[in-house]
């Protein structure tokens, strides 16, 4: 009888510790799943945060390749694709030339993703490169008329860099994979290099010239190679070289503009070839620095 009732009392214990552990373990269990109730789920911005891409056909692209008047300056452009494994391997380096020539030449990125990537695989690579540069997504039935439109030089194929002078004349282009060396060594050319010389001719104001002479011709045709050079000189002829060494020295310090003085007198055919060589370069002077750069006097 002892055991029974010993064996009872052990069973209402049992019982007792196993409902005592079951209903802190349900307990528990409700805590935890009012607990991740109550914790606010972190809602995800990478949408929001995604760059805008703007969408392009063949009409509204050729609007990106049109020079600004107020503030001419070249414009690099790149076509590109996610999809493209070679793009996707260089535009590092595009990046790099962007950030290094940011202000000094316009550059954007146009893909040829499908339309559907406009706000998914196009814009969240771009935030994985950290590309800064505006980018744009060309959708439309006639793609050869635009790579026709582009360059000559372009057979379709990605990636394609394009690099274009203030007047949108092509300077550089490749089809591949672009070495950015040389294409850092193209840009420096263009915007960096510096102006070597700006010299001005001294003449009587009623002074003719004959400019059909083959004096004059020459001197626009030399002219035009040292700015092809990016060579811009006056040359400067008379008593004194026309401006003080102050204004000179100005000049030369903001645009690298130099004067040189060549003396008094002179032929009438040098007169003729001076005066169209200085003519030439005065007019590409003021056309890349302004109209107030430098004001030649003929006395």
């Amino acid at each position: 009888m002892n055991f029974i009732i010993f064996n009872k009392n052990l069973f209402q214990k049992s019982f007792a510790i196993l409902t005592f552990f079951t209903l802190t373990f349900l307990f528990s269990g409700n805590l935890s799943a009012q607990t991740k109730q109550k914790t606010p789920v972190k809602k995800s911005t990478a949408k929001t945060d995604l760059p805008k891409i703007t969408q392009v056909d063949e009409i509204t692209v050729k609007e990106l390749f049109k020079p600004n008047a107020e503030n001419p300056r070249p414009l690099l452009v790149n076509f590109w694709a996610t999809w493209c494994v070679p793009c996707r391997e260089e535009f590092p380096d595009l990046v790099k030339i962007d950030e290094e020539f940011k202000g000094k030449i316009d550059f954007i990125t146009i893909s040829l993703d499908d339309l559907a990537e406009l706000n998914r695989e196009v814009p969240q690579f771009l935030v994985e490169m950290k590309a800064k540069m505006p980018a744009y997504l060309l959708y439309t039935s006639n793609e050869n008329e635009v790579i026709g439109a582009i360059s000559k030089d372009w057979s379709g194929g990605l990636p394609f860099t394009v690099l274009y002078n203030e007047k949108r004349e092509v300077v550089f282009t490749k089809q591949g994979k672009i070495n950015p060396e040389i294409l850092t060594a193209t840009i420096k050319n263009m915007v960096e290099s510096p102006v070597t010389a700006v010299k001005v001719i001294q003449r009587p104001a009623n002074y003719t010239v004959n400019k059909d002479s083959q004096s004059y011709k020459k001197g626009i045709e030399d002219a035009k190679k040292d700015i092809a050079e990016r060579k811009y000189v006056i040359h400067s002829f008379g008593f004194s070289p026309g401006s003080s060494p102050e204004s000179r020295e100005k000049l030369t310090q903001k645009y690298n503009i130099q004067f040189d003085w060549h003396g008094c007198s002179f032929g009438d055919s040098e007169e003729e070839y001076w005066t169209a060589y200085n003519e030439t370069s005065i007019a590409e002077i003021k056309r890349k620095f302004g109209d107030n750069v430098l004001e030649p006097r003929y006395e």
